[in-house]
């Protein structure tokens, strides 16, 4: 029984130092200081000791060098929407994210360990999960406000890059994309085709989201629009489901004067109102304009195509891992949050007010 356990590929014994050394002819401590960069070796000593390593396989215990340099170059990566790629990949954020992290990662030499049991615990999780030492620094993909766990991790000082979320504490990075300026310039162009009852619609649970209705509020204030509360729609049911955005519309449907125009403020969301105009025999833009936010390729054909506002999602990930392995070196953390403009992106799902609507005075 014995032989056979031996024999066993899962009971394969690690080859060590001292194997390495044996076969060079040479002592452990050399074979230690070569893989250290310690001491002087010659040339002929360097050629046997990297011919021994091929030769045996050798791998160097990467636990004990994490411990011994006092890094793992493992980065934590904490993201949403992986569960939902089967059902909606063309349309995930998630896959440009995805690709900007991992093409700078693999650049900078790093690994990527994905929590993928996150989302599931985020409301529960204390924090401590991240903070064993196995990756160091985290990527946190729109950590919540004032987010319990994430309050802890800033705590134990942890380097921590935040990506589309700007509100976060002190000592941790970010990269966001300016989403008040964007809904802003969304707003002013709507108001430029002399729409004067400007919707809102979308939660407001997450920083990137609370940008939005501030850059929607100021787009108003600057067409010289009174801000009216019963066009702003901001319920957290407006996050899950077709018939709360239904709902929303109904509403302002029933109101003496209804909206011309309606900014959703992510695209998926948008496409949700565009069906439940449709619907009520609403044409989009001829009795309703509509706007998003994202400029994922479903907006390129919803209504003829969504005017939006796009976000370099690729270009986020890349910046996150760049800032995190800054932060991880010591820079300060005010000088590794970045903040990337967005293009305002113009198509046929907004058009000039009916004829009816008054123009801005």
């Amino acid at each position: 029984m014995s032989n056979v356990a031996a024999k066993h590929p899962g009971n394969k014994r690690r080859t060590t130092i001292s194997d390495v050394a044996k076969r060079a002819g040479v002592s452990p401590a050399t074979v230690s200081n070569l893989l250290n960069g310690k001491g002087r070796l010659g040339d002929d000593t360097r050629v046997r000791i990297h011919a021994a390593m091929e030769a045996l396989h050798f791998t160097p215990n990467a636990l004990i060098r994490a411990l011994q340099k006092r890094r793992t170059y493992v980065l934590g990566l904490l993201i949403y929407g992986l569960t939902e790629l089967e059902q909606n990949a063309e349309d995930s954020l998630v896959l440009p994210l995805l690709a900007g992290i991992y093409q700078a990662a693999d650049a900078a030499g790093q690994d990527i360990l994905v929590y993928t049991g996150w989302p599931d615990r985020a409301d529960r999780s204390t924090g401590l999960d991240f903070l064993d030492g196995r990756a160091d620094g985290l990527l946190w993909l729109a950590p919540a406000v004032d987010s319990p766990a994430l309050q802890r991790v800033a705590a134990a000082e942890l380097p921590v890059v935040a990506m589309l979320s700007r509100r976060v504490p002190a000592n941790l990075g970010y990269v966001d994309t300016d989403n008040v300026a964007g809904a802003r310039d969304l707003v002013a162009h709507i108001a430029a085709q002399g729409h004067t009852r400007i919707a809102f619609a979308g939660p407001i649970h997450a920083s990137n989201f609370l940008d939005r209705l501030e850059g929607y509020r100021l787009g108003l204030a600057e067409a010289g629009i009174p801000i009216d509360p019963t066009l702003i729609a901001t319920d957290s049911a407006l996050r899950n489901t077709p018939e709360a955005y239904a709902r929303a519309l109904d509403s302002w449907l029933q109101l003496p004067d209804p909206p011309t125009a309606v900014f959703v403020c992510v695209d998926r969301w948008a496409s949700w109102l565009a069906q439940a105009a449709t619907a009520r025999g609403l044409s989009i833009p001829g009795d309703l304009s509509l706007a998003g936010f994202d400029d994922l390729p479903s907006a390129r054909t919803l209504c003829g195509g969504l005017t939006t506002v796009h976000q370099p999602f690729k270009q986020v990930g890349q910046r996150a891992v760049e800032q995190l392995l800054r932060l991880i070196e010591g820079i300060p953390a005010e000088e590794c949050r970045v903040m990337l403009p967005l293009p305002l992106v113009v198509r046929a799902s907004t058009a000039a007010a009916p004829s009816n609507c008054a123009a801005p005075s």
